[in-house]
């Protein structure tokens, strides 16, 4: 999953820029499934890696949410700055 990240607003004919903090959220709707994220991986407008914003397995039980911000003093990720996150689910299986 790659979810972008828009920190600055442009204004002024696109002259001047107003930063904003920006928040990747992340939720597992599952109401059974248990979500595990391997990482969350954090680039700038060049596609050069900036962060690895976990450094462990992450998981996410049934219906849990967990954020992660970046703040508006932070300015490397450019405009195009965004996040890739890999992740997937642990099934329950079921014997017959």
């Amino acid at each position: 999953m790659c979810t972008f990240c828009f920190i600055p607003i442009y204004y002024l004919n696109g002259t001047s820029r107003f930063p904003l903090t920006a928040t990747l959220s992340l939720r597992n709707a599952s109401l059974t499934n248990t979500l595990f994220v391997i990482e969350i991986d954090y680039f700038d407008s060049a596609c050069n890696l900036l962060r690895n914003h976990i450094d462990r397995i992450l998981l996410l039980h049934p219906m849990e949410s967990v954020e992660f911000v970046v703040e508006e003093k932070e300015r490397i990720g450019g405009s195009g700055g965004n996040f890739l996150v890999r992740w997937g689910v642990m099934k329950k299986t079921v014997s017959l």
